[in-house]
């Protein structure tokens, strides 16, 4: 009975870490970028007393993202909408996002 339950256990926890075939990108590279995309939203923010200050060098700041990632903008926008067609995914790789910006903060302070 137990030697059932742990291989039923194993085979569960390997199908969750196979790759998602038709996503555009996979959750691990979907938390990757969207990790540094809300570390750079929040920086711009952050920095903007008024809205249209840095503008113009948003999409300066993205594409540098995108190219560090090595992913196209349509690529990533792709994903985007394949993950928010699919809300129990997109939950889960944003829980990520935000445990790995709270790792970061947390190791800064």
């Amino acid at each position: 009975m137990w030697r059932k339950l742990i291989v039923v256990g194993l085979a569960a926890l390997g199908s969750c870490q196979e790759p998602i075939q038709e996503a555009p990108l996979q959750p691990v590279e979907m938390i990757n970028i969207l990790t540094d995309i809300r570390i750079l939203e929040g920086s711009y923010a952050a920095a903007v007393t008024k809205p249209d200050t840095l503008r113009p060098y948003m999409s300066r700041y993205y594409d540098q993202l995108f190219a560090q990632h090595g992913i196209e903008h349509e690529r990533y926008y792709k994903a985007y909408d394949y993950y928010m067609s699919r809300p129990e995914l997109m939950e889960a790789i944003e829980d990520s996002v935000i445990n790995r910006i709270s790792d970061r903060l947390n190791k800064t302070q």
